[in-house]
């Protein structure tokens, strides 16, 4: 699952070094694999999901009358198990300030996101109009001029060994590639301008209608946002 997939670029990285690394699922560790461990292991648990009985009771306990099962069902799953994340949302909420990402937050990504090169900075920009989960080759589209596909492996080399995006363990079409955290796909979308947004909405919208797409709610969304209200309402219809 996701914390799996996370663990990749730090057991890659231990690989390199010389150490040896070996990435388990917790089950299988469990059920079949105990005696891999040796008083001279190291174990390192990981646990992305965010979900567990502790993070939970964490947004309950903080936000008292006001944390009814959505609300915290919301922040749960947007804080996706980093703990910083998650207490700077729910101060965020107990502050009456809303759900929208925290400036404590952002300004710490967006510092991040700073760090990367103009090239895969401007990638992430363009892959941030489609969501989480974007196809490399829908990036290219909205890059228009700026698209380089000589250039596309280094860019996206670059955002994954930074843990900005990441690959799918099962990728569901080809070129299919995954912000890291929801967070810096929110990040990277408040560092767009309102223009830009908008006309990125819009060719997202026609590149996925060219592309065959049948999910008619995504499609009128990006119509609406990208301006395009008729085409909009078109879809709409459909859903």
């Amino acid at each position: 699952g996701r914390s799996y997939d996370a663990c990749y670029p730090a057991a890659t990285r231990l690989a390199a070094a010389g150490v040896l690394a070996t990435m388990v699922a917790a089950a299988e560790l469990l059920h079949f694999r105990q005696d891999a461990l040796g008083t001279q292991t190291l174990l390192v648990c990981v646990s992305q999901s965010g979900e567990s009985a502790e993070t939970v009771r964490l947004v309950r306990e903080a936000l008292g009358d006001r944390a009814d099962d959505a609300t915290v069902a919301r922040l749960v799953e947007r804080g996706e198990g980093n703990a910083f994340f998650l207490e700077e949302l729910v101060r965020a909420i107990a502050a009456g300030k809303g759900e929208e990402i925290p400036d404590t937050v952002l300004a710490m990504v967006q510092a991040r996101l700073a760090a990367l090169s103009a090239d895969a900075r401007r990638f992430m920009r363009a892959a941030s109009i489609f969501g989480k989960i974007f196809s490399s080759d829908g990036v290219m589209e909205l890059l228009g001029a700026d698209a380089v596909p000589a250039r596309l492996a280094e860019w996206i080399s670059e955002l994954v060994e930074r843990d900005v995006i990441r690959r799918p363990g099962e990728a569901q079409f080809q070129g299919e590639l995954a912000f890291h955290h929801a967070l810096i796909q929110e990040a990277a979308y408040s560092m767009l301008t309102e223009a830009d947004r908008t006309l990125g909405h819009k060719l997202a919208a026609e590149w996925l209608e060219r592309r065959g797409d049948t999910d008619a709610v995504v499609l009128a969304e990006h119509f609406e946002r990208g301006g395009e209200l008729g085409r909009a309402v078109g879809w709409y219809w459909r859903a």
